[in-house]
């Protein structure tokens, strides 16, 4: 399906959990997301990148792009394997995952948790 869509595989996932629990609220927030958590997204290189950050332990998922599917203990490491994957030849990025990380009103999530 990927291939027929011209899209990875991560999209095709969450185009098919977003069909399945039902489209995006009004707030914004995906129906399959469970409560403390939060659609985030990072752009880097013209790539945008899905995720979704657990507000109790910080965790977050990849939900779109090359990584989808992996979870990472903290924002910054999720920041840092998506600049990366998108740049290989960008050495030991440091990138700080609370403010790389946004929700769709453009807030960073530094200003989302305690």
């Amino acid at each position: 399906m990927a291939a027929i869509r011209g899209c990875s595989v991560g999209d095709v996932v969450t185009w098919l959990l977003e069909r399945a629990v039902g489209e995006p609220s009004a707030s914004g927030a995906l129906s399959y997301l469970k409560p403390g958590e939060i659609a985030v997204f990072g752009a880097y290189r013209g790539t945008r990148t899905s995720a979704v950050l657990d507000r109790t332990n910080r965790g977050m998922l990849i939900t779109s792009g090359p990584l989808s599917g992996q979870r990472f203990g903290s924002p910054s490491g999720a920041a840092r394997a998506v600049v990366e994957i998108l740049n290989p030849n960008r050495q030991h990025s440091e990138q700080n995952g609370l403010t790389f990380w946004r929700v769709e009103d453009g807030r960073k999530i530094k200003d989302l948790l305690p």
